[in-house]
């Protein structure tokens, strides 16, 4: 009984051997061999073949790398970190002076505003804000809201973008909180990008 067993461990022994040999030789194929082939611009279905499913090494896709490039290959004229709040009101307050006034279309989206403030705040019972300041161009308006407090400030976001959402649809909110309790928005309201 003792030779028999002696005689079968050599042999569970190579087959293990043989095994683990196959699977890390499987695996170094894995890490080293090419990419699958992907259709060329302009070829058509017929023209790719994909790996069949009885591939026996099958490749998982890479991961996507989601840093960000170094400085370095930026653009020219992106830096690598988001504009600051200052800055994106900076470069909007450019692009509001440099635009020409459109007579018309200032006049129209002045009015909707204006009736935004005044009339839909009054319908929904918001109170008035402390002072108001509407400048459009041809684009782009500049909408200037003091309000008593953070509550009114809410409100009178929400009914303010309501009542212009037709005409300007796209804006960007800037909330200024102030030492005395109340809130400055600044508006840059647009009908098409900002």
């Amino acid at each position: 009984m003792d030779v028999s067993r002696a005689s079968r461990s050599p042999l569970v022994l190579v087959l293990l051997v043989g095994l683990l040999a196959g699977a890390l030789a499987r695996d170094w194929l894995r890490s080293t061999s090419p990419p699958e082939p992907r259709a060329a611009a302009g070829a058509t279905t017929a023209d790719f073949h994909p790996p069949s499913s009885a591939d026996p090494m099958p490749r998982e896709p890479l991961p996507v790398e989601t840093r960000r490039p170094p400085p370095a290959v930026m653009p020219p004229g992106q830096s690598p970190d988001p504009p600051t709040p200052e800055a994106q009101r900076g470069a909007l307050d450019a692009r509001l002076r440099a635009e020409p006034v459109s007579a018309s279309w200032a006049r129209f989206n002045e009015a909707q505003v204006r009736s935004a403030l005044g009339e839909h705040l009054l319908a929904a019972g918001i109170e008035a804000p402390l002072d108001q300041r509407v400048e459009c161009r041809t684009t782009l308006c500049r909408i200037d809201v003091h309000t008593r407090d953070g509550e009114i400030a809410d409100a009178t976001e929400v009914q303010l973008l309501q009542g212009i959402s037709d005409g300007l649809a796209n804006t960007r909110i800037f909330r200024q909180p102030r030492k005395d309790g109340t809130v400055a928005l600044v508006i840059y309201a647009s009908g098409g990008g900002l």
